[in-house]
């Protein structure tokens, strides 16, 4: 007979004995501490939204799930963040360098809860910084240059916003929202958003929109997107929100973009986007 799946509060109630901390203390560092600010409650059993998908199978991993930082990992504060699950994270805001969401050495999706499977030693425990299927050590990956420091610095107020206690609550969830539908947009299927995604990409210089192709989209959308897609769509939707709402205006009516199109399948828009495509055509 098959175990029954653990619950989430009966992990945390074994993790909070096993480490001397209180549940709540551990439920404030988990992703469903998010819930009311990023997305509306953490889906227990299929994709949130901003969570990158792991595709887990048999415990494998099949979607690159987990992004990192080589030069966090070289630090004394070895782990795993938890912002690094997120879609919107492709960027690190210590180091100012791109985030790397694959083993550079074999290019398998992160999954540092696998590294010791297999191991017939008890007495010995691979790094944690070591990929779990063929050991390269994660430290030394090579980075691609800098961050861009316009989509750093949206990325750390976007942070902010997210972590800050004294931050407002639904101030955060309608910046969230809104970026949200912006990226849904950019990365539509859709004939009537084409010309918009086209002007964009021309402002913004960025060749993953511009070499946009319909065979390119992912059935998850934005979440399932690799690092480097995600960076180029989170800049030019960071970019078009940017002085709102007369970019993202400017935008829309360069894009020939109606006010049905703006707002198709944004059914709890804000009250600030839907007061900005007031002055839309």
């Amino acid at each position: 007979m098959l175990a029954c799946r653990p619950k989430p509060l009966e992990v945390l109630s074994e993790l909070s004995r096993s480490t001397m901390t209180p549940v709540h203390v551990l439920q404030g560092h988990s992703l469903s501490a998010f819930a009311g600010r990023l997305f509306p409650e953490l889906v227990r059993n299929g994709n949130t939204p901003w969570v990158l998908p792991l595709g887990i199978f048999h415990r494998r991993f099949r979607r690159a799930g987990l992004s990192f930082c080589p030069e966090c990992l070289a630090t004394n504060q070895l782990y795993f963040r938890r912002r690094w699950r997120l879609s919107l994270a492709t960027t690190c805001l210590t180091h100012l360098r791109p985030l790397l969401d694959a083993c550079p050495g074999c290019n398998a999706p992160l999954q540092p809860h696998r590294i010791e499977v297999g191991s017939k030693n008890p007495y010995t425990s691979s790094p944690l910084y070591n990929c779990s299927v063929c050991s390269t050590d994660l430290r030394i990956s090579q980075l691609d240059g800098d961050a861009d420091p316009r989509l750093w610095q949206a990325e750390r107020d976007s942070n902010h916003l997210l972590m800050h206690p004294l931050c407002d609550t639904k101030l955060a969830a309608e910046h969230f929202s809104i970026l949200r539908h912006v990226l849904a947009m950019l990365t539509s299927s859709r004939s009537r958003v084409a010309a918009f995604r086209f002007v964009v990409a021309d402002r913004t210089h960025l060749p993953i929109i511009e070499s946009w192709r319909k065979s390119d989209l992912n059935p998850l959308g934005f979440d399932a997107m690799q690092i480097e897609q995600r960076r180029a769509f989170l800049t030019a939707a960071y970019w078009l929100t940017d002085e709102w709402p007369n970019r993202f205006r400017q935008m829309a009516f360069e894009g020939r973009l109606r006010k049905s199109d703006l707002t198709r399948d944004f059914p709890l828009m804000p009250q600030r986007f839907s007061a900005a495509i007031m002055g839309s055509a």
